[in-house]
């Protein structure tokens, strides 16, 4: 089976905000979200 393909987005802190507020009830969107790394 291949590798699952993988993607980067950078978002800024009003993005992340955004998606979390309008995608509330989508669990693997809201999963992905929160397992995603800030940038210094």
């Amino acid at each position: 089976m291949a590798e699952e393909e993988k993607y980067q987005v950078v978002l800024t802190a009003a993005d992340v905000q955004m998606i979390k507020d309008c995608h509330s009830k989508n669990p693997e969107l809201m999963k992905a979200m929160d397992a995603a790394k800030k940038l210094n």
